[in-house]
C-alpha cells in the first residue's frame, strides 16, 4: 500500500516531466521546420544575389578572378563555373583556374589569366572552405546566360547541416539548456505545489477518517471538518449524518428493548398472578377469572402477531394482493360502521368524497390502515370534538386526508410516532394507547403500495394524517 500523498507526489512529478517533454520535443520539431524552411528561402536569396553578380561581372571587359573571390569572402559557400562544353574554369575553393587558366567564357567576356597567377601566391579568404570538407556539401547547379546567351552553368555549395554555423549550433545548444533548467525548476515547483494540495486535501480527509473511528466510540464527538472542496465537504457531512443516525439506531434499540419488555411484562406479571392465586386455592377459577386471563392472552397473541407481521412487511415478504380497489366506497362502507361508535363520544364526523376514485392496491390491507387511523382519531379526540375525512385526486395520486381536534403530538414526539412501541405518554397506559406498533405497520403498508403516510399535528390543536396513493 502507498498512501495518497506518495501518490500525489509521483503523479505531479510525472506530469511534470511528460508536459515538458512534449514541449522540448513540439519545440525542437518545430524549430527544425521552421529554421530549415527559413535557411533553404535565406540560401536561395543568397545563391540568387551571387549569380547575378557573376552575370554582372562577366558583362564587363574587366572580369577577375579576384574581384569574384573577394565577393564570395564571408559566404561560405563553394562556387564553381562551368562552360558551355562543361569545363570547370573557376573553383572558389582552389587557387587557380581548372583545365586553362587563360580560356574564356565566350564573346570576348571571360576571366582574364594575368590576375590568375598572383592568386596563387595569396592566402586563402575567410569565405574558402577546407578541402576536406567538400563532400559534407550539398551543391545547387543554376544555368548561367548573359543577355539571353547561355555561357555554361553555375554550382553553388553550402553545408548539408542545418546548424553548420558555430551561431546555429550556439543558438540551438541555448536552447535545449533553457529547457532542461525549465524541467528542473518545474520538478521543483511540482514538489513544492503537491505538498501543499496533498495537505489541503488530507487534512480533512484525516479529520473525516477519526470522525468514522470515534463513531463506535460512546463518549466520542463527531468533531467538524472545515474544507471548501465540495465532494470531502459531503463526505463529511455523510459522516456526521451517519453517526447520527447510528446514535439514533442505537437508542432506539435500547428503547426497543425496554418498550417489548415493557409490554409483555405486565399481561405475563397479570396472567402469572392471577393464575398462582387460583392454584393456590386463594382465587376460584370462576368463568369472569378465567375470561380475563383468555383475554391477556389474546392480548399477547395480537401483539407478537403484529410483530411478526412488522417484520415482513420491513423485509419485503409479504404478498400484496393487488386489484382495482374504489377508495369512495371503501372509506363510505367504513364510515357507516363507526358513526354510530364517534356519535357515543359525541364527536362530529364529517365525510367529503370525490366519488370513483379508484386505486391499484390490497384491498384489506389498505381498509386495515384506513381502521388505525380512524381508531387514533376516535381514541385522541375528546367528546364533542370534530373528525372530517376527506378523498380526493391530486395530478397522479388519490389523497386520503384525516383531521381531528384531538388532543395533538408534541413537536418533539412527531419524528418518532412511527418507531415501534413508541407513546409519547409517559405513562404509557395502555387505556391511551395500543400497542405502538400500529402506525409504523400501517406506514409500511402504505410504503408496500408505494404511496406516503404523513402526519401533521400540534399539541392541542388536533392532528392531520395524509394518505398519498398512485392512482395507477
Amino acid at each position: 500500500m502507498i498512501t495518497i500523498d506518495k501518490q500525489l507526489r509521483r503523479y505531479f512529478v510525472a506530469v511534470t516531466v511528460v508536459a515538458v517533454l512534449v514541449i522540448f520535443l513540439l519545440s525542437n520539431i518545430g524549430m527544425f521546420i521552421i529554421f530549415k524552411n527559413y535557411v533553404q528561402e535565406s540560401n536561395l536569396k543568397k545563391d540568387e544575389k551571387i549569380l547575378l553578380y557573376i552575370e554582372d561581372l562577366l558583362n564587363t571587359d574587366t572580369a577577375t578572378m579576384p574581384g569574384l573571390r573577394r565577393f564570395l569572402l564571408g559566404e561560405a559557400v563553394v562556387v564553381r563555373i562551368y562552360n558551355t562544353e562543361n569545363q570547370l574554369i573557376f573553383d572558389s575553393n582552389t587557387q587557380g583556374i581548372h583545365g586553362g587558366m587563360g580560356m574564356g567564357i565566350g564573346n570576348g567576356m571571360g576571366i582574364g589569366n594575368g590576375m590568375g597567377s598572383g592568386m596563387g601566391k595569396g592566402k586563402q579568404g575567410q569565405g574558402r572552405l577546407e578541402s576536406d570538407n567538400i563532400s559534407e556539401l550539398t551543391f545547387r547547379s543554376y544555368p548561367l546566360e548573359v543577355e539571353g546567351k547561355s555561357l555554361g552553368r553555375v554550382e553553388i555549395g553550402r553545408q548539408k547541416s542545418l546548424f553548420a554555423a558555430p551561431e546555429d549550433k550556439s543558438f540551438a545548444l541555448t536552447m535545449n539548456l533553457v529547457y532542461l533548467v525549465a524541467l528542473v525548476l518545474a520538478l521543483i515547483a511540482s514538489l513544492l505545489i503537491s505538498k501543499y494540495v496533498t495537505k489541503k486535501f488530507l487534512t480533512p480527509l484525516h479529520q473525516v477518517k477519526d470522525n468514522i473511528l470515534s463513531i463506535n466510540k460512546t463518549d466520542a464527538k463527531i468533531q467538524p471538518v472545515h474544507t471548501t472542496t465540495f465532494e470531502i465537504q459531503q463526505l463529511a457531512q455523510a459522516t456526521e449524518e451517519l453517526a447520527m443516525n447510528l446514535k439514533k439506531q442505537e437508542n432506539l434499540r435500547k428503547r426497543l428493548t425496554s418498550d417489548i419488555a415493557h409490554e409483555l411484562r405486565t399481561p405475563l406479571a397479570t396472567l402469572q398472578s392471577h393464575l398462582e392465586a387460583m392454584i393456590d386455592g386463594i382465587w376460584e377459577p370462576t368463568p369472569d377469572r378465567l375470561s380475563f386471563c383468555n383475554d391477556e392472552v389474546i392480548r399477547l397473541t395480537g401483539l407478537i402477531k403484529d410483530l411478526n407481521e412488522l417484520s415482513v412487511l420491513e423485509n419485503n415478504g409479504m404478498e400484496l394482493r393487488k386489484e382495482q380497489v374504489n377508495l369512495s366506497e371503501l372509506l363510505k362502507n367504513l364510515l357507516d360502521n363507526y358513526s354510530l361508535i364517534f356519535s357515543e363520544k359525541a364527536i362530529q364526523l364529517t365525510m367529503n368524497f370525490q366519488p370513483q376514485v379508484t386505486v391499484l392496491g390490497d384491498e384489506n390491507r389498505l381498509r386495515q390502515v384506513v381502521v388505525n387511523i380512524l381508531s387514533n382519531a376516535y381514541k385522541y379526540t375528546p367528546a364533542e370534538g370534530d373528525v372530517s375525512v376527506r378523498l380526493f385526486t391530486e395530478d397522479k395520486w388519490a389523497i386520503i386526508e384525516v383531521r381531528d381536534s384531538g388532543i395533538g403530538i408534541p413537536k418533539e414526539d412527531l419524528p418518532y410516532i412511527f418507531e415501534r412501541f413508541y407513546r409519547g405518554d409517559p405513562s404509557r397506559n395502555r387505556e391511551s394507547g395500543g400497542s405502538g406498533i400500529g402506525l409504523t405497520i400501517a406506514k409500511a403498508l402504505i410504503e408496500a403500495h408505494q404511496g406516503t403516510l404523513s402526519v401533521e399535528s400540534e399539541l392541542h390543536k388536533g392532528t392531520i394524517v395524509k394518505i398519498q396513493l398512485p392512482k395507477e
